[in-house]
């Protein structure tokens, strides 16, 4: 970085002889005196270049950023030196600065250069001969504050970059910049690296096809979507994608993406993407789902979930006029197997009797456990003849699955009641209500026996 001192400001007259000495810098040496060559101050073997200076005045009226070495009490420093002829003399400046801080050394000549534009300007404007030595010091403290300026949004500007770089090597979201015409990565974050378990060589030297094998391949991060090209500045795009690391394992991503740069025709060319690791999350909030809608024993699904898929698929069916039927069933004699075999084997036959029935229906059908040793059927697309038929074999299947009851094998049987939907029904109470009493006159026929209960129609 460049160092500034003071400044210096001096008046000289053709022969280098210091006529008046309007600023100074405590960092010399050995500080001009009037009267005295203002050589006294330079380093060894450098009077030349100051009479070099004068003779650059005397020729042009002025001189900018000629390297001098001046002692100083850290030894040989290097200086900026510029000057102004005018009718009294000379007006030197002169500033410290590094010959490696190129910016700051550029500053300081255009400040030079300001410098004597402002002199003219002042002359031409006063209309006076001789330029007020106040005004010009003034001018000199503007430039070296300059400099102090400089160096101070300087070291903000370092300060700003670390605390960027730190924040991104930190965090555990993952930030990219993805390039759409390379469609590659041009930046990640350490995130990215550790995640995908390829070095950051790797990563930004892939394309995302390459790099990101996810499972759907239609939900590729970065890739050229029509969304991102129709994107406008500042719309932030969310979405989800799933990607599978170098070890094989596939993550689930949240993302949020925005044009980070156009190309000259305007269209979106670069990304910048934020993305958190959600895959835990994801887990958690299925597992909550499931539990809220799954009977824990027999993952069949429970009432609520029964009740608010049943509702839908009466509207549905309503809505396009399609057959609908609903199955309720019993285990035969369910309460002495509990009493005599124990609740351990009582599940072992709720447990079977799902198994039996998810089985016996469609993905599109929903088995429900409504209670104790209630199941329930929604059977789409289906009549009650249909629904009966799914009803018996059932009953078949559950011939051929017995349960072992401390060495003793236990059949199962049940009964089962089925109604459909009439243009009547606007919920399902009326149709389960029907199912139930088709059901209750099913088990007073006895065991393994099914009934139909239509709007006015029993059999």
């Amino acid at each position: 970085m460049t160092r500034a001192s003071e400044g210096l400001a001096v008046l000289c007259d053709t022969d280098g002889l210091v006529l008046n000495v309007m600023c100074e810098t405590s960092t010399l040496s050995r500080r001009p005196q009037v009267g005295s060559p203002l050589s006294t101050i330079l380093a060894a073997d450098n009077g030349e270049k100051l009479s070099s200076l004068f003779d650059e005045l005397a020729d042009r009226g002025s001189a900018f950023d000629w390297s001098i070495n001046v002692d100083t009490p850290l030894g040989v420093c290097l200086f900026r030196f510029a000057g102004t002829a005018t009718e009294d003399g000379f007006v030197i400046t002169a500033a410290e600065s590094d010959d490696d801080d190129a910016q700051i050394v550029e500053q300081f000549v255009s400040m030079n250069s300001e410098l004597v534009n402002s002199v003219r300007d002042l002359r031409q404007r006063t209309a006076v001969a001789d330029v007020s030595l106040q005004e010009f010091t003034q001018l000199n403290n503007s430039l070296v504050n300059l400099q102090r300026e400089l160096t101070r949004k300087n070291g903000e500007l370092e300060r700003s970059e670390h605390l960027l770089q730190t924040i991104l090597s930190t965090t555990p979201d993952l930030v990219y910049i993805f390039d759409l015409q390379e469609q590659r990565f041009t930046y990640v974050n350490s995130s990215v690296v550790r995640l995908l378990g390829f070095s950051p060589e790797e990563t930004t030297g892939h394309t995302g096809h390459d790099l990101l094998a996810d499972v759907d391949s239609t939900e590729k991060p970065g890739v050229h979507r029509a969304e991102v090209l129709d994107a406008i500045d500042g719309q932030v795009l969310e979405r989800e994608y799933r990607v599978r690391n170098a070890a094989g394992e596939v993550r689930l991503l949240a993302s949020q993406e925005q044009v980070f740069a156009r190309s000259p025709d305007s269209t979106p060319a670069q990304i910048l993407g934020v993305a958190r690791d959600i895959t835990e999350r994801k887990l958690f909030e299925e597992e909550l789902e499931r539990r809220a809608t799954t009977d824990s024993l027999t993952t069949a699904a429970n009432r609520h979930l029964f009740m608010e898929r049943a509702a839908a698929e009466i509207r549905r069916a309503a809505r396009h006029g399609r057959p609908l039927a609903f199955a309720v069933m019993d285990i035969d004699d369910f309460k002495a197997v509990n009493d005599t075999c124990g609740h351990a084997v009582g599940d072992l036959a709720l447990v079977a009797f799902a198994e039996v029935c998810r089985e016996s229906i469609r993905d599109v059908d929903l088995l429900a456990r409504l209670g104790g040793d209630e199941f329930a059927l929604v059977l789409v697309e289906t009549d009650c003849a249909g629904a009966l038929e799914v009803v018996n074999r059932i009953q078949a299947s559950l011939t051929d699955r017995t349960i072992d009851a401390d060495g003793d094998s236990l059949l199962l049987e049940a009964c089962a009641g089925v109604s459909s939907l009439t243009a009547a029904d606007d919920s399902i109470d009326s149709l389960l209500a029907r199912a139930d009493k088709a059901l209750y006159r099913a088990k007073n026929l006895g065991r393994n026996c099914a009934q139909i209960e239509e709007a006015g129609l029993r059999h």
